[in-house]
């Protein structure tokens, strides 16, 4: 009887076994698919297809586990039962021998029957120990019966097993049609950065232009103050020609202020606020495409540091304009054309709207052109006049 219940338990065991190997060569091979996949492994539908296949892998390693005990639980106690039956019945050792059994993965349709066969057998089994061997029914027949139930609910491991072989094909289908995507999302993630980049460096333009109306207004304070001490020294002659010059500058800069704010404050709704969003529908930006925004961020740090380290030296002021205004107008004729953005190919893509796509890249650049060229007039006509008054002074 111990023999047959053994022989059920290898059987199962083999069975478990030949899926189990199955399983980590399946496994292998998924994972050595991944070291492939560095150039689309961000996109939203491999990612989601390794989440599920983590998540399936883990279910059934757990799974496996926990038969793998159960049959190892019962496996170790009949051979206990089987040396105390020798023991005590004074049998020969090898009169229990068993053969090996043969188990294929086709057997797996039985699986549950042939559990509920071991239950069977082993309560015959431990009813005729509880006659012939003293003590084992007391240390092991819960605790078997609970292993045989174990195994039962493990069954659940085949299907497991399916499953995470199905999600391991899964991700690498998702690779292979994120390769397929992959020319066109880097494409069009490439006209995404330009635009990302252009808005990048508009808003640093008018960053600097607020600076210089700031200091503009700042050197026309300190010029009054200069006049009314003139005066009241006596040395007011011509002042009133000074005061109406540089009264005009300080109208000129506070209008050039209050334009590069506007511009500045809408440029960052290009870029953060709903403007933004309208981009982003335009370029038919999907899950796919929202890595974009880490993409883009180096492709716009050359131009980010040319002009923060104006700012950094203290050019962004009364006196340094003329120098660096030559600077940012060049950098400004280099981003301001429009019709260069979106490709040829654009109405290629699934889902981009090319036409209004071109048209609003165009008048955000238009607009910003003809607000920077006011600014920057306004600007080089306050300057002029504060100069005039600081020489006569």
């Amino acid at each position: 009887m111990c023999v047959r219940v053994r022989s059920r338990v290898v059987l199962a065991k083999r069975v478990y076994v030949l899926h189990l190997r199955e399983l980590q060569q399946g496994h292998e091979k998924y994972v050595a698919a991944l070291a492939e996949d560095s150039g689309v492994r961000n996109y939203k539908s491999v990612r989601e297809a390794r989440v599920a296949a983590a998540a399936a892998v883990r279910h059934v390693y757990d799974s496996s586990e926990r038969m793998a005990r159960a049959m190892s639980h019962i496996y170790n106690s009949l051979g206990w039962w089987m040396g105390q039956f020798q023991v005590q019945h004074k049998l020969n050792r090898s009169t229990c021998n068993l053969q090996p059994s043969v188990a294929s993965p086709a057997q797996t349709a039985g699986f549950g029957q042939q559990v509920s066969d071991l239950r069977t057998d082993m309560e015959s089994l431990l009813r005729f120990s509880a006659a012939h061997i003293a003590g084992f029914n007391g240390l092991y027949a819960d605790r078997l019966r609970q292993a045989v139930q174990a195994m039962a609910k493990e069954e659940a491991f085949f299907t497991l097993k399916e499953n995470a072989l199905e999600s391991f094909r899964s991700v690498v289908n998702a690779q292979a049609s994120a390769k397929d995507l992959k020319r066109v999302l880097d494409d069009r993630m490439e006209v995404g950065c330009e635009v990302e980049r252009r808005l990048g460096v508009l808003k640093e333009i008018f960053l600097a232009l607020k600076h210089v109306a700031a200091d503009v207004v700042r050197r026309e304070e300190v010029l009054l103050e200069r006049l009314a001490a003139l005066e009241s020294a006596g040395f007011g002659l011509g002042s009133m020609v000074a005061v109406t010059n540089t009264k005009d500058a300080h109208r000129a800069a506070e209008e050039a202020g209050d334009d590069a704010n506007a511009a500045y404050k809408d440029i960052m709704v290009s870029i953060q606020g709903e403007d933004a969003a309208t981009f982003h529908a335009e370029l038919g930006e999907v899950g796919e495409f929202e890595i974009a925004g880490e993409k883009c961020v180096d492709d716009i740090r050359e131009e980010r540091m040319l002009l923060r380290e104006a700012t950094r030296q203290g050019q962004y002021n009364f006196h340094g304009f003329v120098n660096w205004k030559a600077v940012v107008e060049s950098l400004w004729s280099k981003v301001k054309r429009a019709d260069n953005i979106v490709p040829s190919n654009c109405y290629q893509w699934k889902g981009v709207r090319c036409a209004e796509l071109a048209a609003h890249i165009r008048h955000v650049m238009d607009s910003s052109d003809v607000r920077r060229a006011n600014v920057e007039e306004r600007l080089t006509r306050a300057i002029r006049s504060l100069v005039e008054v600081e020489t006569s002074v």
